[in-house]
């Protein structure tokens, strides 16, 4: 058996506590290697996903945007026969103008999804009202309302929910079948309540408080003074009335700047519309946001105006008064 001298032994417990801590270091590094490498590619992709969403965060503007309809009911049970059932024996005796007879029948051509009941409209149209035609002129998707609301008659409404937005300004509609035949002043809210509804969504976004739905609105307006018959809801429900829903709402000029200040404070607007895009005669509705190339409006009165983006240049002209609206807290 050979005989290994001691220094010689030492020496190769000295080499193998060398290599063996030579080879933790070097695990070691890896491992500090591979955590670099790892933050570096999560630092990464946090820059690119942030990129991404100011960016087209910021082009959003640039197309079309569909509101969330999670909060929007506008299935109606429009059975036309039924309809010609219940319009049979009552009162016939509008006469409309010829050129709103002509503008319907063009739009048979523009929509043909709803030639139909465009059709129908137009063969009992005695039945209606020069309410009922400028609505489905200035709105074609609420021509299922309007051909139903002489047969339904005013209907109160009861327990309607709201989802939870989530900090959100909501986006509801005023012909919405849970509320469209509830009484607001002079007839029924798909026609009379854009202000209670506009005030609705500014609530809901601005508070939380999902229980002041849009026919709550109405009823609280017409019980306190602020429906003026002949006129439509009184522009004091947005300064004083907001109120006593938590909302602190003033007064803003007509200007980009004014506008742009309040929704960068996390607030809405409330409009005054006259003649133009959105109506006839006198309109509401809500400011939400804005984007590169515009705002983003809510109509109470149609998806499709709520779905396009709209620059200061178009919308200036049409606007009789602004609000901004903020909590009463805050």
């Amino acid at each position: 058996m050979a005989y290994a001298h001691p220094s010689y032994q030492a020496g190769r417990r000295e080499q193998e506590a060398r290599r063996q801590a030579w080879e933790r270091a070097r695990r070691r590094r890896k491992r500090r290697q591979m955590r670099t490498v790892v933050a570096v590619l999560l630092l990464a992709a946090a820059v690119t996903a942030a990129g991404y969403f100011y960016f087209f965060r910021g082009l959003s503007g640039l197309f079309p945007q569909k509101p969330g309809l999670e909060n929007v009911r506008t299935d109606f049970v429009c059975d036309l026969d039924a309809i010609a059932a219940g319009l049979a024996g009552r009162e016939a005796s509008f006469s409309p103008q010829q050129a709103d007879l002509s503008a319907l029948e063009e739009m048979k051509t523009q929509y043909p999804e709803y030639a139909e009941e465009l059709d129908f409209f137009l063969e009992h149209i005695a039945y209606y009202d020069q309410e009922g035609v400028n609505t489905v002129l200035m709105a074609p998707e609420k021509l299922e309302f309007v051909l139903l609301e002489p047969v339904t008659g005013l209907q109160y409404t009861q327990g309607v929910d709201i989802a939870p937005w989530e900090g959100r300004v909501p986006f509801l509609i005023q012909y919405d079948r849970r509320w469209a035949f509830h009484p607001y002043g002079s007839g029924p809210m798909g026609y009379t309540a854009c202000g209670p509804t506009s005030l609705s969504m500014a609530v809901i976004g601005l508070t939380g408080n999902t229980s002041a739905t849009p026919n709550v609105v109405a009823d609280y307006a017409a019980a306190n003074g602020y429906y003026v018959p002949g006129s439509g809801t009184s522009w004091s429900l947005f300064t004083q009335g907001c109120q006593d829903f938590g909302l602190r709402g003033e007064v803003i000029s007509v200007s980009k700047d004014a506008m742009d200040d309040c929704l960068d404070r996390g607030g809405v607007i409330i409009a005054s519309m006259s003649a133009g895009d959105f109506t006839m005669n006198g309109h509401i509705l809500v400011i939400v946001g804005k984007s590169l190339t515009g705002y983003r409006v809510y109509d109470p009165s149609s998806i499709a105006r709520s779905s396009e983006t709209w620059s200061f240049q178009r919308l200036s002209p049409q606007i009789a008064q602004l609000w901004a609206m903020y909590p009463a807290e805050g």
